[in-house]
């Protein structure tokens, strides 16, 4: 098994390079990348498991990055994004902390939809993970 960890941010990939154990160090490789540009993630190969957490929200432009990784995908391969979800009362909240910017600028179920039929992907399924304002897309290839 080959685990490769992808960011486009080089302070994170140290970050997470200091964190790892040291009896894992061997096994994950670690590339500067954004998904939102296929050419700097089609290099890393195909995969029958990618897994986004708490990134969906900061990516530029949300429909190519998933599309992107959907096409770095083998068949059958799992693309599985962990992520905020959009809840109306938040904006009721008076806060700027980052927390609060972070679930404003994140998706409701019903965007990701359309935002996933306007793509072509026809296998996916949307879930709510506690608490209210998280959710989980399982999309298949």
């Amino acid at each position: 098994m080959e685990i490769v960890g992808n960011d486009n941010s080089v302070e994170m990939l140290k970050l997470a390079r200091q964190e790892l154990p040291d009896n894992l160090k061997a096994r994950i490789r670690f590339t500067e990348g954004d998904v939102c540009n296929l050419d700097s993630i089609q290099k890393l190969g195909k995969f029958d498991l990618i897994y986004s957490t708490f990134t969906l929200h900061h990516w530029d432009n949300a429909e190519v990055a998933i599309r992107n990784l959907f096409s770095i995908l083998n068949n059958n391969g799992l693309l599985y994004i962990h992520d905020l979800k959009r809840v109306f009362w938040l904006y009721y909240i008076k806060s700027d902390s980052g927390f609060f910017k972070s679930i404003r600028a994140s998706y409701r179920p019903n965007e990701l939809i359309i935002m996933l039929d306007k793509i072509g992907i026809k296998n996916f399924i949307i879930k709510g993970i506690f608490s209210f304002f998280m959710q989980a897309i399982l999309i298949r290839k």
